[in-house]
């Protein structure tokens, strides 16, 4: 996606260039090398250097390939921003309940069964 980039030393960064052919995707490269790198993942206290960006196998992907997968990549970072603004709501209703049964101004009753209509006059 466009925007800034932070890099925090040491690290890498790979450019992308927009005109590529096939395209190359960002957030696509970046699941990618990922999973590639996943391969390679460290073990608790090893002290082995990491792998270089060379040694990752990442697959050419073909343009209609990409684009699928960069969609799917989009519609789940999409629902994972909703279920973390979900998690936050719940977690500020938790806080407030909390807070209004300390000082007493909040009591609770019981909810009305299943299959009970509580708008009954």
């Amino acid at each position: 996606e466009d925007g800034l980039s932070v890099v925090a030393a040491p690290g890498r960064v790979l450019r992308v260039r927009p005109d590529a052919d096939p395209p190359v995707f960002p957030r696509v490269l970046a699941a990618l090398l990922r999973a590639a790198a996943a391969e390679y993942s460290r073990t608790s206290g090893a002290v082995r250097a990491s792998r270089g960006i060379e040694d990752l196998l990442v697959p050419d992907l073909g343009r209609e390939e990409a684009e699928r997968f960069d969609a799917l990549l989009a519609e789940v970072e999409g629902r994972a921003a909703l279920l973390r603004e979900q998690c936050a709501a719940l977690d500020d209703l938790a806080r407030t309940a909390a807070a209004g049964v300390a000082d007493g101004t909040l009591t609770f009753q019981d909810l009305p069964g299943p299959g009970t209509d509580d708008r009954t006059a």
